[in-house]
């Protein structure tokens, strides 16, 4: 049986944003990221990075949703899809960071974005 473990639930833009978590499992885990974000000049690459660090600061994985948009300042829905990754460390802290990967990717208040950890 899978565990899910919701880390933001449609939060509201602007990016960056940054959260700590505790494992719920020392299963395989993948990542599931979506969001929106919009365009600085048209037919540009709309790229949202995670990134995942232990607490050493050390990767501990990541994952990336993209698009592209043929218009400029139009909010677009970034494809996404689960992403597997090493096994995090029961009953320690990560930190994870979303951020705009390119500097035509542009984010504010009218973005929002989830992230979802299932362990299978």
């Amino acid at each position: 049986m899978a565990v899910y473990q919701v880390l933001l639930d449609q939060r509201q833009g602007p990016l960056p944003i940054k959260g700590q978590f505790e494992p719920k499992g020392d299963n395989v885990p993948s990542l599931f990221f979506n969001g929106t974000a919009s365009a600085a000049r048209p037919g540009a690459s709309l790229t949202v990075q995670v990134q995942i660090v232990d607490q050493d600061g050390k990767d501990a994985g990541s994952t990336s949703a993209i698009i592209v948009s043929n218009e400029a300042h139009q909010h677009k829905t970034l494809l996404a899809m689960f992403i597997n990754q090493k096994p995090f460390a029961f009953g320690s802290t990560y930190t994870f960071y979303v951020t705009a990967a390119t500097t035509d990717t542009l984010a504010d208040e009218n973005d929002y974005y989830s992230l979802m950890i299932a362990y299978s």
